[in-house]
């Protein structure tokens, strides 16, 4: 953690990608072991991991992130993370490391999901001709899975 926080003052600015994944043939069911399940930040600039944060067992991905947040000096940087991490602690823990968040949501979230529909309604309805914008897309297939991303 600390040489990666030494070359990181090179890199401010950089994306960090939060992301849980659950480590292949690491259960042991005959002595009642679940697999371990781990939440990584990746730091895109450098193509290396940040820091990572083991899931206590029986608890899902969203009780690590603030744990791991804390050990990672991120001032200056774009967080970003998948719809299970849109809770107002992770935000919260991400502005408090003076960092911007960039998190999905998705429609079961009924209440923010209308009201972030709701604030880019105007700017959707005239193709954002009133705002200075960019759009990037992405197009790949990966594990049998196509998939294309766009953002505006």
């Amino acid at each position: 953690m600390n040489w990666f926080a030494s070359i990181q003052t090179a890199t401010q600015g950089e994306l960090a990608a939060l992301d849980d994944k659950t480590l292949r043939m690491s259960a042991a069911k005959a002595w009642g072991q679940a697999a371990v399940a781990m939440v990584s930040a990746w730091a895109s600039a450098n193509r290396l991991v940040r820091g990572q944060e083991k899931v206590a067992p029986g608890a899902n991905a969203i009780s690590a992130v603030p744990a791991l947040l804390e050990k990672l000096a991120l001032a200056g940087c774009s967080v970003t993370a998948d719809a299970l991490q849109c809770q107002g602690k992770t935000d919260e823990a991400i502005v408090r490391k003076a960092a911007a968040s960039v998190i999905a949501v998705k429609g079961n979230q009924q209440m923010l999901h209308s009201a972030i529909r709701a604030a880019f309604a105007p700017a959707h309805a005239t193709k954002f001709a009133a705002r200075a914008h960019d759009s990037y897309q992405t197009e790949e297939t990966h594990h049998g899975r196509w998939e294309r991303r766009t953002s505006l």
